[in-house]
């Protein structure tokens, strides 16, 4: 055992030893190319994503004056929406000091596409583009675990994650069959998909959600939140 000495406490912190091996504590860990920080507040794998961003938008700002819109807006699919959208599930509920520093990076990055002045508004270009916000990519991932969810299309123990409407009171409501979350006691958890995807699931339009084929789903999720 080792201590750690606050100004007014003592913590002991055990050793982790995994056969003859004692595990090294870390301030964060790269698992299959997803930054996890001891605090979780993600801000190691955004920064990341931050980085990659750049250097794509330096390839399209090499190339913007050479091809045409279409084929720079295809560009940005393969160079830079990537880093945007893998793992968002786990880090898209960071904190929003965070977020609001991808959120720059990707406005600046679609300026450069649009050749846009740095200080004009970048919604209009985002609907131009047809090119969903970081907010939209990652609402449609919440709507896309809630619908596995729903058909039952999830691993075993997030299965177990809710319980349901219908559950709590026997009321007879359009909502009686969707997930029931109760409060959370702190902000880490209230920020997490596991809390925040119900309450983005009950703004689905009933078509949508009744979707027969995954497939299906998600085109009518995509043209719904880009178009709201």
């Amino acid at each position: 055992m080792f201590f750690i000495k606050s100004r007014n406490n003592t913590f002991t912190i055990p050793h982790i030893i995994i056969g003859d091996e004692q595990i090294q504590r870390v301030s964060h860990v790269k698992f299959l190319g997803i930054i996890i920080d001891e605090n979780l507040d993600w801000y190691k794998h955004i920064e990341l994503c931050r980085n990659k961003i750049s250097s794509g938008n330096y390839a399209l700002n090499a190339l913007k004056h050479i091809l045409p819109l279409k084929q720079l807006t295809t560009m940005y699919y393969s160079l830079i929406q990537p880093y945007l959208t893998y793992g968002i599930l786990l880090w898209g509920g960071a904190n929003k000091k965070h977020l609001n520093k991808l959120k720059v990076s990707q406005n600046k990055t679609v300026r450069n596409i649009n050749n846009s002045r740095y200080n004009e508004s970048a919604q209009p270009i985002y609907k131009k583009l047809s090119i969903l916000t970081l907010e939209q990519l990652y609402n449609i991932e919440l709507c896309k675990f809630m619908y596995d969810y729903n058909t039952h299309n999830l691993p075993t123990p997030l299965l177990s994650l809710y319980t349901h409407n219908s559950d709590i009171h026997t009321h007879n409501t359009r909502h009686s069959k969707d997930a029931h979350v109760t409060a959370r006691r702190t902000e880490l958890l209230s920020r997490s998909f596991i809390h925040t995807a119900p309450d983005v699931w009950l703004t689905i339009p009933v078509n949508i959600k009744e979707s027969k084929t995954k497939n299906s789903f998600k085109h009518q999720i995509t043209k719904y939140i880009s178009s709201s």
